[in-house]
């Protein structure tokens, strides 16, 4: 005989998407002590963080946000994972590249990926559905005449850099990706070596906002208890910018019926529209329990499906 019993863990959970603001990245023992206010009696035992490490003799960095939700003011960790190896497509065939916009493409060769991807274009002229050639855009046209500006610097990307990427573009405001100097990509090898120091400068910086993120509930047996824990994706985002339209949307049951079908039809959706239909997506969407409303107290019987499938995450995600 095999029982299990649910434990439902102590501290209070969220769950829906939340605006909120990076506070500290991969900080350290002591910060992290005082960030989360650990109390003296569980100091002794609180562990050091760890950021660096190796799997399968390849080298691997965790690259930790803590983010405050800016309504609860709750402070939870989104962990990225860095691998120091190429990613590459299932057959092998195919690697992915990364753009100096932090914008990724899947190519089997450098010289094989789309212009707009590897130049600064400037488009002079556009060719209509009917095949006249305009000056302004009109819907259907496509290039005509394209001037070459400048080249955007790319390199083959390492495993787990998209989420990384797109999560920063989204946090980073005023950004000008028309500037032929402008270059998001970071030292990844530095990151390896421990060193976050070009991230961590960004914190409390002009450059940055806040930004939307969706709260979990992941569940995971501990010692043959089933236990809730807090989560937050780390492959979902938008702008903080985005947080007023996601409230004023009103979503329900219907619009969101409306959406998933755009969605499937491959129609063209908002960016508001996109994250909830991205984050409800039944195949590459999120797996673990998540409404896709404004974040909201989490109560065990809004959970009728516990899933320990992983949105993109490891365990290690967790706080405790």
């Amino acid at each position: 005989m095999n029982v299990k019993t649910r434990e439902k863990d102590v501290k209070s959970l969220s769950v829906g998407w939340g605006e909120v603001e990076v506070v500290a990245i991969n900080p350290s023992k002591e910060e992290l002590i005082k960030l989360m206010d650990i109390g003296e009696e569980y100091q002794e035992d609180f562990k050091d963080p760890v950021y660096c490490g190796e799997k399968e003799g390849i080298e691997t960095a965790r690259i930790a946000f803590y983010v405050k939700n800016i309504k609860t003011n709750k402070i939870n960790p989104i962990s990225f994972f860095l691998e120091k190896r190429v990613r590459m497509s299932k057959d092998g065939n195919k690697m992915q590249f990364v753009n100096c916009h932090g914008l990724t493409g899947w190519a089997d060769s450098k010289e094989n990926l789309m212009s707009f991807f590897t130049h600064f274009e400037n488009v002079l002229d556009w060719k209509a559905i009917d095949g006249t050639i305009n000056k302004r855009y009109t819907v259907g046209s496509k290039p005509n005449t394209v001037e070459t500006l400048g080249e955007k610097f790319t390199r083959e990307a390492m495993v787990g850099e998209e989420e990384l990427y797109n999560f920063v573009r989204d946090w980073l405001v005023s950004v000008d990706y028309r500037d032929v100097d402008t270059n998001l990509l970071m030292t990844t090898d530095k990151f390896f070596a421990g060193d976050f120091k070009e991230l961590q400068d960004l914190v409390g910086s002009s450059i940055v906002s806040t930004i939307v993120v969706p709260y979990t509930i992941k569940t995971r047996e501990v010692d043959g208890v089933e236990k809730e824990f807090q989560h937050i994706s780390n492959k979902f985002c938008l702008p903080g910018s985005q947080a007023k339209l996601l409230r004023n949307y009103m979503l329900d049951n219907n619009k969101l019926a409306v959406i998933m079908e755009k969605h499937a039809t491959k129609r063209k959706l908002t960016p508001v529209e996109a994250f909830y239909a991205e984050t409800m997506d039944t195949e590459y969407g999120i797996k673990e329990f998540y409404l896709p409303y404004e974040c909201q107290d989490y109560t065990e019987d809004m959970n009728y499906v516990n899933s320990t499938e992983n949105s993109a995450v490891t365990e290690e995600n967790d706080i405790f």
